[in-house]
């Protein structure tokens, strides 16, 4: 009985005596748990907001990759119409000036047939006026073509 006092009074003295400051640990260790606690859930919180935005960026990215793409589209057609049309404009340049080369040639070509037949023309004239002219003929000739001269003069 007396050791079981013994241990009872040991026990109840110790209780006392580490009472206060293992009250004081739990106190402060349970303190310490809730702010660490807060300090996670704020930087969850954090977190989510800061994925919430990525999400929405993400997001965003798809409609902007769409767009871009739309509008590499629609840039590439008009410079395929811009490059059919100037080209359609080429051509119909290199026609009209193949037109205007032809017109050109043709009128070259019927100048030279002019000059060729008026040659002719006059060498053969030329050959008949010798054969068939007496000079009697040509001395009348001269005089007209004397008189005509000195009535311009």
């Amino acid at each position: 009985m007396a050791r079981s006092f013994n241990v009872a009074l040991f026990f109840g003295v110790l209780g006392y005596l580490i009472h206060k400051p293992v009250g004081e640990f739990f106190v402060n260790r349970r303190k310490g748990i809730q702010e660490a606690l807060a300090l996670a859930e704020e930087s969850n919180k954090k977190a989510k907001q800061r994925l919430d935005e990525i999400s929405k960026t993400m997001d965003g990215l798809d409609d902007e990759v769409a767009r871009i793409l739309e509008d590499a589209r629609r840039q590439a057609e008009e410079e395929k119409a811009n490059i059919a049309k100037k080209a359609e404009a080429e051509a119909e340049q290199i026609v009209a000036q193949a037109k205007e080369d032809v017109e050109s040639m043709r009128r070259e070509a019927a100048h030279t047939l002019k000059v060729f037949i008026t040659d002719l023309a006059m060498s053969e004239a030329e050959k008949v006026i010798q054969t068939s002219m007496t000079d009697a003929d040509r001395n009348t000739l001269f005089v007209e073509f004397s008189e005509r001269l000195e009535a311009k003069s």
